[in-house]
């Protein structure tokens, strides 16, 4: 049988993905040319958000729920008290965009979790073990009935049954 394993939220999600990894990487470059500025206090502001963010470079190119966990440690990051460099640096807007963008996907991909739990198939294993039983019941009973009441009628109905079982195996 076969099934459609596309979700509904998979074009949002690669939507809302793109538009996170802009906004990532739009971060680590201005904070990257921030800690070469020429003006002291933006250098020491660059720099500090710079070394907060470093372990963060390249989250953009981490699986969906990895990046969104990822962010979620880098605001958290950006968010401590001695780190308000960012505001120095006037990249609170973007630093609040990508707090939006991130919740949005976290909820979107959680949404695609939960459609995707609704829609389990059974283990082909186990239907094909219950298919084989079933198989089993009909042959021995149909065979068990073709030589109790012996008939043209009932051979000819024991090819139909093996042709029918014959088909769905196939």
């Amino acid at each position: 049988m076969a099934q459609s394993h596309i979700s509904e939220e998979t074009a949002e999600i690669t939507a809302i993905d793109a538009e996170e990894d802009d906004v990532i990487i739009y971060l680590n470059s201005a904070f990257r040319t921030a800690k070469s500025s020429p003006v002291a206090a933006k250098r020491k502001a660059g720099t500090a958000v710079y070394n907060a963010a470093k372990p963060y470079i390249g989250i953009q190119r981490l699986p969906q729920r990895q990046q969104v966990q990822k962010v979620v440690g880098l605001l958290n990051d950006l968010a401590k008290a001695d780190l308000d460099a960012h505001i120095a640096l006037g990249l609170t807007e973007e630093v609040e965009n990508l707090a939006t963008v991130n919740a949005r996907y976290q909820a979107l991909l959680e949404s695609r979790a939960n459609s995707q739990i609704a829609n389990i198939m059974e283990d082909f294993k186990t239907v094909r073990a219950e298919m084989d039983t079933q198989h089993n019941e009909m042959v021995t009973t149909a065979f068990a009935f073709s030589i109790t009441t012996p008939s043209f009628a009932c051979y000819t109905l024991l090819i139909k049954v093996i042709e029918y079982l014959f088909l769905l195996v196939c």
